[in-house]
């Protein structure tokens, strides 16, 4: 299922941004869902945002809503850093309470950049 939303908003003096969500879920499995944000430009080229440095971002989640992980994407598609974590992907793990376990960060090219059991969803990005 995708649905497409999108926003405009002018700042400053500058063209409108246009920011896209979409809301993604297999019909073969219902254990997880995705949204998608991309920003573009008023000629609907993909651009970065500036708090992220990405010009898209995907988030997936798991039947209980737990965030399960962060995925961060250039204009061209490929993963890229998010220079105030130092990194592209954030994965978090849950136990059969609903208690994050560890969260991981991954770099661009995918391995392991640092794992932390004592890291919370959110500390992990308002700590970067």
């Amino acid at each position: 299922m995708e649905h497409k939303r999108s926003n405009s908003s002018r700042r400053g003096s500058k063209a409108p941004v246009t920011q896209r969500a979409e809301y993604n879920q297999r019909p073969d499995d219902r254990s997880r869902f995705e949204v998608v944000e991309a920003y573009y430009d008023h000629e609907g080229r993909p651009i970065k945002r500036k708090g992220t440095g990405a010009a898209r971002v995907s988030r997936a989640y798991d039947a209980q809503g737990h965030q399960i992980d962060e995925r961060y994407y250039n204009a061209e598609g490929k993963p890229t850093v998010r220079k105030d974590l130092g990194a592209a992907r954030i994965s978090w793990r849950y136990d059969r309470n609903g208690r994050q376990v560890d969260t991981t960060l991954f770099g661009a090219d995918g391995a392991p950049v640092r794992t932390d059991p004592s890291t919370s969803p959110k500390s992990a990005l308002e700590r970067a």
